[in-house]
């Protein structure tokens, strides 16, 4: 567990401790951003399983237990709805962050959209998803 130190007081929990043991199942087409997103994650607390592709996400996800899933951007409209319909199937009541170039492209599956490069906006809206 990560304690801040005040000189106020006490340790008091960071909000690193509040994500902990929350399991992310993380989504990735771009071997880049993929271990950029997944640092971030696990900087904000968040046990994360990085995969590349949808085929490695629902060979994974049909074995272990995930909080959430964070879906990127970087794949064809289709690869993304269908691993998207797959989810929804597979993975009831587990929240979908799908992560988008722009405004105008949608994946009406997902629970929650969020601007890939808004990293604030799109940890807040994972936050959110997992309250």
């Amino acid at each position: 567990m990560l304690l801040a130190m005040s000189s106020a007081g006490p340790p008091r929990s960071t909000d690193a401790d509040k994500h902990s043991g929350q399991r992310i199942l993380c989504v990735a087409f771009d071997v880049m951003l993929a271990e950029t997103r997944k640092l971030l994650l696990q900087h904000a607390g968040y046990d994360v399983v990085l995969v590349m592709g949808s085929s490695a996400a629902r060979q994974v996800a049909a074995s272990q237990h995930f909080d959430a899933v964070l879906v990127g951007h970087d794949a064809p409209y289709r690869e993304r709805a269908d691993l998207l319909t797959w989810i929804k199937a597979n993975m009831a009541g587990v929240p979908i962050i799908a992560l988008q170039s722009s405004a105008s492209e949608t994946l009406s599956l997902a629970d929650y959209a969020a601007n890939v490069y808004d990293t604030d906006e799109w940890l807040n809206t994972l936050r959110k998803a997992l309250e």
